[in-house]
Parts: structure tokens; sequence; C-alpha cells
């Protein structure tokens, strides 16, 4: 009987782990060539960044007070903590956390009054008024409407003075 020796070849090739090995070691090489070679070209890299100091979640290390003066921030750029806990409480009010919305808003309230900022406070009565009729305290609702609107007249703020008036259609009164 013939013997074929290609095929006997080709069959003891086959069955050596080594040279598979081998080849699996071939193609990474081949593979970390092609990497290298795509490294050594030229690249392209942009980054983009924007900051709002001082605007709705970080004070302005800029806006210092002279010693011993309040800490009056305009309305229109007023921001940090105050204004933050503020949103944060419209959403809890509006989510039904009436509980968590008045704690985001009563210290909305202390920040905004040891920064001197009386529209602001005014505002925050108006929002508490809110939260407590939600709440189901009709006391601390009347008694937080009544402050905004006191605000609202001592400023002479329309916008807060018309909120005010809507106060009572708000509250079911």
């Amino acid at each position: 009987m013939p013997v074929d020796l290609g095929a006997w070849m080709e069959k003891a090739l086959a069955s050596r782990p080594e040279l598979e090995a081998a080849r699996s070691a071939l193609e990474g090489r081949r593979v970390e060539l092609l990497i290298a070679r795509e490294r050594a070209k030229p690249s392209l890299d942009a980054v983009a960044s924007y900051d709002r100091f001082g605007l709705a979640g970080v004070p302005n290390p800029a806006a210092a007070p002279a010693p011993g003066a309040p800490l009056v921030v305009p309305p229109e750029i007023d921001g940090g903590w105050g204004r933050s806990l503020g949103a944060l409480g419209d959403v809890l009010r509006r989510l039904g956390d009436a509980d968590r919305a008045i704690d985001c808003f009563e210290a909305s309230l202390e920040l905004r009054r040891q920064t001197g900022d009386r529209i602001g406070e005014g505002w925050m009565l108006q929002r508490l008024a809110l939260a407590h009729a939600a709440g189901g305290a009709a006391a601390g609702a009347g008694e937080c409407a009544a402050g905004a609107a006191r605000i609202a007249a001592e400023t002479d703020n329309e916008e807060l003075a018309a909120a005010c008036r809507e106060l009572p259609h708000a509250l079911g009164r």
C-alpha cells in the first residue's frame, strides 16, 4: 500500500499545538504593529469647557463684600446655593414631596435673608406658601403668603405682587 507522505505531513502539522500558539502570537504582533503605525500618525484633540461662577450653584469668589457689609447680589445674576435650593424645592413640590420642598425653600429663605435679598426672600415665602398648602398646612401657607405679599409691597415688585395675588386661588381660598 502506498504511503501518502503529503497527507501525513499535513496531519502531523495540524496536530502540533505549539504551531497554533505561534500563529496566534504572530497575529497579535501584527495587530500591535498596526496600532503602533496608527499612533505614529498626527492626531487632533478638541476639548471645550464652560463655567459660570456665581450663577445657580457656585458662589463667585471675586464677589466679596466690604468687611462688615452684607453681600448684596443683584437678582438678575443671583446664584449660588439660594437659587439652587429654590429650584430643587420647585421640583420636589411638583413631584408631590412637600416636606422636602419646604426644607429646601426654608434653607434658601435663610440664605436670602443673610445676603439681604428681600425680593428673593419674598419669592421663597411665596413658594413656601404653595408647599405648605400642598402638605396640608393651611396656617403655614397663610403666614408665608402674608409675608410674601408684605415684601412685594415694601419692594414695589409687581411680578412678586402678581404672584401673591394668585396665591388665594392656588391655596384654594
